[in-house]
C-alpha cells in the first residue's frame, strides 16, 4: 500500500511539474469572432494557445445552437445527430463515434472551461475562417445562427370575465444613443428608462442579437449597459423584452450607428516647401488598407502632369513615386493626396506646395 501511495505521489509530481512548463494562455485581446456577420461577445474574452484561439465552454456550444454537458473533465455536446466529446488536458476528442485528435488538449483558466474554436465550430458544420490583417474569425453557418434566447412567455390565463383596465404595454424613454442617432464614441453607454415598472428578473437586454443581459444594470424602471470592447463601426440595435404590470409581454428595441470621428492623413516626405526635382518619392499614413489618389503639378493648377494611385498597407503606411514633365519656367509644385476609407468610403485630402529645382 505505501509503494502504491509513493507511485501515486510521483505521478502527480510528474504532471505538475509538466503543467507548470507549459507556456502561459496569452488573452487575445484584439481576436474577433463574428458568426454569420454578427460579433460574438463572449465574457472571459478569447484566449491563444500555441497559435490556437480558444474561447469559453459554454459561450460557443450554446451559441452555435449545441446542447452540452460537462461533469468531472468530461465535455458532451449534442446538436441534432452530432455528438462531439472531449476531455480536458487530453488531445483525443470524439466526433459522431469517430476518433480525432486536437492541436492543443482543452484546458481551465481559473473557473472557466476553454475549447478550441475551429474543431468546435466545424465539428458542428460551420465553415471557419480567419484573417490575419484583421484578426477576425469568421464562423459561417449554413442554417443561421440559433437565437441567443428565447423569451419566456407566461402561460396564458384565462379569466372568467375580461379584465375591465388592460394592463399598459411598456415602451422605453430616454433612450442613450436616441433612436438613429449617429455617435463617435465606441465605449457610449447604452441605456433607457421603461414607461411602466418591470419585473426586473424577467427583462432581456440584447445588442446585436447577443444576450448581454449578464453585463447590464437591470431595474423595475430602466436598464444600463457599458461595452467592455469597442463597439463595431456602422450600424447596431438595441432589443429589450420581459414583462410588465400585470406580467404583459412587452419587446422593444431602437438602432444608432457608429461613425469614425475622422480619416486621418499624413505626410511624412518630403516637407512642406521643400525642394524637389522632377522625380521624388512621397510617403505617409493614413486608415488600414486606405485607397490614395496623388496628383501633381505646376502652381496653381495641377492636373494632367501626373495622376497616380497606389493602397496603403495594413499599419496605413503608403509610399508612391511622382514623376513630372517640367514646364519652362516652372518653379513651384503642387501636390494634392486624397486618402478613402475602402470600408466606410469617407475620404480627406492633403496639399502640399514643393519647390522645384532643375539638375
Amino acid at each position: 500500500m505505501v509503494r502504491a501511495l509513493l507511485r501515486g505521489i510521483s505521478v502527480a509530481a510528474i504532471a505538475a511539474l509538466a503543467a507548470a512548463s507549459l507556456p502561459a494562455p496569452t488573452a487575445a485581446q484584439e481576436v474577433t469572432v463574428r458568426i454569420n456577420g454578427q460579433p460574438l461577445y463572449l465574457s472571459p474574452g478569447p484566449i491563444e494557445r500555441a497559435g490556437r484561439v480558444f474561447v469559453p465552454l459554454r459561450g460557443i456550444f450554446e451559441r452555435l445552437g449545441a446542447a452540452v454537458v460537462y461533469a468531472s473533465g468530461e465535455i458532451n455536446a449534442t446538436k441534432g445527430s452530432t455528438t462531439v466529446a472531449l476531455r480536458i488536458g487530453s488531445t483525443q476528442a470524439v466526433v459522431n463515434g469517430q476518433s480525432q485528435t486536437l492541436d492543443v488538449a482543452p484546458f481551465i483558466v481559473g473557473a472557466t472551461t476553454y475549447v478550441p474554436l475551429r474543431f468546435i465550430a466545424q465539428s458542428l458544420g460551420a465553415e471557419v475562417g480567419y484573417s490575419d490583417s484583421t484578426r477576425v474569425v469568421s464562423i459561417q453557418m449554413a442554417q443561421g445562427v440559433p437565437p441567443p434566447v428565447r423569451p419566456v412567455r407566461p402561460p396564458p390565463v384565462q379569466p372568467p370575465y375580461p379584465p375591465p383596465n388592460p394592463a399598459p404595454v411598456v415602451g422605453f424613454r430616454a433612450q442613450q444613443p436616441q433612436p438613429g442617432a449617429v455617435i463617435q464614441d465606441r465605449f457610449r453607454v447604452i441605456s433607457a428608462q421603461f414607461t411602466y415598472s418591470v419585473q426586473p428578473g424577467s427583462v432581456r437586454v440584447l445588442l446585436d442579437g447577443n444576450d448581454v443581459t449578464y453585463r447590464s444594470g437591470v431595474s423595475a424602471t430602466g436598464f444600463s449597459y457599458k461595452p467592455p470592447a469597442p463597439l463595431d463601426f456602422g450600424s447596431h440595435t438595441v432589443r429589450v423584452f420581459g414583462r410588465g404590470p400585470g406580467a404583459r409581454p412587452f419587446d422593444r428595441s431602437w438602432s444608432f450607428s457608429v461613425a469614425r470621428s475622422g480619416l486621418p492623413l499624413t505626410i511624412y516626405q518630403p516637407a512642406p516647401n521643400a525642394p524637389v526635382g522632377q522625380t521624388f518619392t512621397l510617403t505617409g499614413n493614413t486608415v488600414s488598407n486606405g485607397r490614395i489618389r496623388v496628383t501633381a503639378g505646376a502652381t496653381p493648377s495641377f492636373t494632367g502632369e501626373f495622376d497616380g494611385r497606389t493602397t496603403a498597407g495594413p499599419k496605413g503606411n503608403f509610399n508612391l513615386t511622382i514623376t513630372l514633365t517640367t514646364m519652362p519656367g516652372q518653379q513651384a509644385v503642387s501636390v494634392r493626396v486624397t486618402a478613402t476609407d475602402p470600408r466606410t468610403s469617407q475620404s480627406t485630402q492633403a496639399t502640399l506646395q514643393l519647390r522645384l529645382t532643375m539638375r
